[in-house]
């Protein structure tokens, strides 16, 4: 089924931020669109937005996921696109996060996409449509000191990889949004978690001296949180319209400051390095970057195309 305008997009974690601006965007260039969100004030925010029906959705409550299945089955209009974009934060060294706050990060940020997406599958096999899943740079790099949610982006770029493949001849495609800092209520919600807690948290941690650095830098810049200081998600909602109705989408939109892409290819090149170094038979220097230029080369093959 090619994509009509009247069948809708579904957004997950619409109510602030990345999600509220892809759903903004797109209703702006009249696609229909279908926003989930937890709270009954974002609910009935929501609306006000022309083209856009809220809906409440949990995206860790299976009952709330299959009441969200079979409402939008009921308006009749099948569902084109699945953009999961619900997601939280986990401030904290891995050596000290409790169970309790690793299972709260991946439950959202990766079952909770998994979740979605078994239960949304079969409308998107049947129309042909694409599933946007909204990661992050840390996907690519390495969030030291937020490392449940490092983990849980880690674990979302090898899912999408996975499902790409397996999606692909069934007329589905898996696109992967990376971006980097860019302003949202996320850092706020996970601070507001901890509360008072959050400057005592770490003092009796091997990395309590760690950690007071990480909050100061975080939390007590001049100018207030730096996630204040984050730019605008439009290009984050730009990269997600493009994923969803290019022609031929690619499988992922890195939408980052340069630094932060210069750092997640530094890594992605270490990691390289690291593991042809790490068995009997290793390419020389030469080897790899002739690998590289036939890589680059297949790329411009395929943008041509």
């Amino acid at each position: 089924m090619l994509y009509e305008r009247d069948t809708p997009v579904l957004v997950t974690g619409a109510s602030s931020g990345i999600g509220r601006s892809i759903c903004e965007f797109l209703a702006s260039n009249k696609h229909s669109v279908i926003a989930g969100v937890r709270k009954h004030v974002d609910f009935e925010e929501l609306k006000k937005l022309t083209g856009v029906m809220p809906l409440r959705l949990d995206v860790t409550k299976a009952d709330e996921v299959e009441e969200a299945v079979k409402q939008v089955s009921e308006l009749g209009r099948g569902l084109y696109g699945l953009v999961n974009c619900a997601g939280v934060a986990g401030l904290g060294p891995l050596f000290d996060t409790s169970d309790e706050e690793f299972s709260r990060v991946l439950g959202v940020n990766l079952i909770g996409v998994h979740r979605m997406i078994h239960a949304f599958g079969p409308l998107l096999v049947e129309s042909h449509g694409r599933i946007v899943n909204i990661s992050s740079v840390g996907g690519l790099n390495i969030d030291t000191w937020l490392g449940p949610y490092g983990t849980s982006k880690h674990g979302l770029e090898g899912y999408g990889e996975i499902l790409r493949e397996e999606m692909a001849p069934h007329g589905v495609q898996v696109i992967t949004i990376e971006p980097s800092g860019h302003r949202s209520k996320i850092g706020e919600n996970a601070v507001d978690l901890m509360g008072s807690k959050i400057d005592t948290a770490w003092q009796e941690s091997i990395f309590r001296d760690e950690m007071k650095q990480v909050l100061d830098w975080w939390l007590r810049t001049p100018d207030g949180p730096r996630w204040l200081m984050w730019p605008d998600p439009k290009p984050v909602a730009e990269a997600v319209s493009t994923a969803l109705f290019s022609e031929h989408p690619k499988p992922r939109y890195l939408v980052s400051s340069r630094e932060a892409a210069i750092g997640a290819i530094d890594t992605m090149l270490a990691r390289v390095i690291e593991v042809n170094d790490g068995h009997p038979n290793p390419l020389s220097g030469p080897e790899l970057v002739t690998r590289l230029e036939k890589a680059l080369a297949m790329r411009q093959v395929q943008h041509a195309a």
